[in-house]
């Protein structure tokens, strides 16, 4: 990763995660790099640099995810 980061016009890297539908935008800012993260079928990766957007629907079609249990929204038990 930090050898993409150095190519000098390099003005993005995405990550996309394979296990669920959500992304990692890392995006050249100066000197630096800011991340963005985009979650869900209904979100949209924007990159203004190249006048380009990626659905993150379209990205994931034709592929399908386990429900998975949210461990943070169930109650303990007593």
């Amino acid at each position: 990763m930090e050898e993409y980061k150095r190519h000098p016009t390099l003005a993005y890297i995405l990550l996309v995660e394979t296990l669920k539908p959500q992304a990692l935008l890392y995006l050249r800012a100066g000197d630096a790099w800011e991340i963005e993260t985009f979650e869900g079928l209904d979100a949209v990766v924007t990159l203004p640099a190249i006048g380009a957007e990626l659905a993150m629907a379209d990205i994931y079609d034709g592929l399908t995810f386990p429900v998975r249990r949210d461990l943070a929204a169930e109650e303990p038990n007593a």
